[in-house]
């Protein structure tokens, strides 16, 4: 990787449009008393998060965050002093990410499980850390983040799990929340993308494939009509539009020798390491129906974990909603072959085997599929409807 004099790390960090001295290398930065309550303020909201059981405690992809982090800060964490930046993952099934003023970064587990290589997580925690570096919550606070009785981002996350975020989002005060919904402005979003792109491309990572990461955003993103999720700053299409325009721009304008140096991309580690969320994502797009990235999906996921058997069971939803029965019958038998109790796969085939008129099948597949997933959601109907196959049979 190759390394840049201080000197242009510095320019990065003063090119800010703002008097407030940004945190890092060569800054002496000393808080007001009004950043000092929003600091403080942001330490109550970390607390309830730590309390609220979001936390998603997976020590393989917490070491992985933390060390792409370190990248991104050149190794001299000490240099940002009173910021220490740090990453948290939380067990949330809606794309976003935030940053707290103090330097936490939170990202849900939903929103690594749409990037597809390391390049992309370098992005997002540069464009997450440039908030905190170049105290954006300071720059734009106002008196609705410390409203009485606002809206914290660890009730908002906990709403969202529980299926009830409701009209109640639009109280949202919190110094995160607000943050979280609304990002930080139109000027102050744009610093982000070019700091975290900057220092994406300094720490070696290719600036194309960073910046590709607003694009899988935008992709995924819903209709605020589909779901009050929606508002969230990451799940906007509007808001990650802009964001994927601005990058495209900003990568034309690195400079050539930065860009020739910045070729790392990290595809192969970043899937051993997230896989497990990468197939919970396609299995949630499954369940509503969104098979356009059901199929976006499952071609990665051919050619990076071909031989997963969740990758088989996932071309054979695919399929079978392409009414592609034998296609879909043949995918779900080879998952079986590779994993036998997989219970999934035994779902699939026997659905098949139905649509097939193949009831034998279906019913032996179906039984074996109640048996290993005890706790589906489904048992009712899948009951139900070995029941009426049985009596058809």
């Amino acid at each position: 990787m190759r390394s840049y004099p201080l000197p242009f790390f510095l320019l990065l960090l003063t090119a800010c449009s703002s008097n407030l001295t940004p945190f890092g290398p060569g800054n002496v930065v000393e808080l007001d008393q009004d950043e000092q309550r929003l600091w403080q303020m942001s330490r109550g909201e970390m607390d309830e998060l730590s309390a609220s059981g979001l936390r998603y405690r997976n020590p393989a992809m917490q070491e992985y965050v933390e060390s792409v982090l370190e990248t991104l800060l050149g190794g001299n964490e000490g240099a940002y002093l009173p910021l220490e930046p740090r990453v948290v993952i939380v067990d949330v099934p809606v794309v976003n990410a935030a940053c707290y003023p103090s330097g936490d970064i939170y990202l849900h587990t939903a929103i690594l499980g749409r990037m597809r290589n390391e390049a992309q997580l370098a992005m997002i925690l540069g464009h997450e850390l440039t908030h905190a570096t170049h105290r954006h919550t300071h720059r734009r606070q106002s008196k609705t983040y410390a409203a009485s009785g606002a809206i914290t981002y660890a009730a908002v996350l906990a709403s969202i799990v529980s299926g009830k975020l409701g009209t109640g989002i639009q109280k949202v005060g919190g110094v995160i929340a607000r943050a979280a919904i609304e990002g930080y402005g139109r000027d102050l979003e744009r610093e982000a993308d070019r700091v975290g792109l900057t220092l994406a491309a300094q720490a070696g990572y290719d600036p194309a494939a960073a910046s590709q990461m607003f694009d899988r955003m935008r992709a995924a993103a819903e209709k605020p009509s589909n779901s009050r999720s929606a508002l969230l700053f990451y799940a906007s299409h509007p808001r990650m539009t802009e964001r994927a325009e601005n990058c495209r721009r900003l990568v034309r304008t690195l400079s050539p020798e930065l860009r020739s140096h910045a070729k790392r991309v990290g595809e192969q580690r970043y899937v051993e390491v997230f896989h497990d969320l990468i197939f919970d994502e396609a299995e949630q797009h499954v369940a509503q129906g969104r098979f356009d990235l059901v199929a976006d999906t499952a071609a990665f996921l051919r050619r990076t974990r071909p031989s997963d058997p969740r990758t088989g069971v996932l071309l054979g939803d695919l399929k079978r909603h392409e009414g592609d029965l034998v296609g879909a019958r043949e995918a779900f038998e080879q998952a079986l072959q590779r994993v036998p109790s997989n219970a999934a796969a035994h779902r699939g085939l026997g659905l098949v085997a139905a649509k097939q008129g193949d009831a034998a099948t279906a019913i032996r597949h179906l039984r074996r599929y109640l048996a290993l997933a005890g706790d589906a959601s489904d048992r009712g109907y899948i009951e139900s409807f070995v029941e009426q196959l049985t009596r058809v049979e």
